[in-house]
């Protein structure tokens, strides 16, 4: 009897001793999962605080970068050395003096007041000839083109003379930034209305043309 007691007595113990060792073991797991938990929270905190101290940063580098290049901007002089808009002046359907927004048709690419509010100084208009047959009739059609397109940007500063120049020479360019002003080059694209005779060069330089590209 006492024997069997004895033994159910030690049985229970160690049913007890199981209990309680399951009771810590559940215990701790519950604890290294609180304790997961909370590290994954941690590093996500350090994540998002680090995303938005790198976000701050970079916005401020850039606002640094930009005011700048703005700087450097207005104390140089800024020239584009080519435009097709006297294409679209030749037609006679285009403003360039008025400011054409996204959207509009056949808004083009630049105008006057675009050009202004860019920082733009000096702009090359192109007078651009497609090339067509190389006789006699062909090269006499390619100079009426060149001349119409040419009369188009004397027309341009003749309509806003406030706003836009002829330039021939680089100290044009100067001169006129000071005034406030746009100094407009021309350059004929494309030396198709030479033909053969290279004598029309020093004719296209006095109508102003200051570069001819070979097409």
């Amino acid at each position: 009897m006492f024997y069997q007691k004895k033994h159910r007595n030690f049985g229970q113990s160690a049913l007890t001793r199981d209990r309680r060792s399951d009771k810590n073991k559940g215990s701790h797991l519950k604890g290294d999962a609180m304790n997961n938990k909370a590290l994954v929270l941690f590093l996500t905190l350090c994540l998002v605080f680090l995303f938005f101290f790198n976000s701050c940063s970079g916005e401020k580098e850039r606002d640094k970068q930009e005011a700048e290049a703005m700087e450097t901007h207005k104390k140089i002089l800024t020239v584009d050395t080519h435009c097709d808009t006297p294409m679209m002046l030749a037609e006679g359907e285009y403003d360039i003096g008025e400011m054409h927004g996204a959207g509009l048709e056949r808004r083009g690419k630049i105008d006057l007041p675009r050009m202004k509010q860019g920082g733009l100084d000096a702009e090359f208009f192109a007078a651009f000839v497609a090339q067509g047959e190389r006789t006699e009739q062909g090269y006499e059609k390619a100079r009426e083109r060149a001349g119409l397109l040419i009369k188009s940007i004397y027309d341009m500063c003749d309509k806003y003379p406030e706003m836009v120049s002829l330039a021939t020479e680089p100290d044009d360019a100067y001169r006129l930034a000071e005034q406030g002003k746009i100094a407009a080059f021309i350059g004929l694209e494309n030396g198709y209305p030479i033909g053969k005779d290279l004598a029309l060069v020093e004719e296209f330089y006095n109508k102003g043309v200051r570069y001819i590209t070979l097409c």
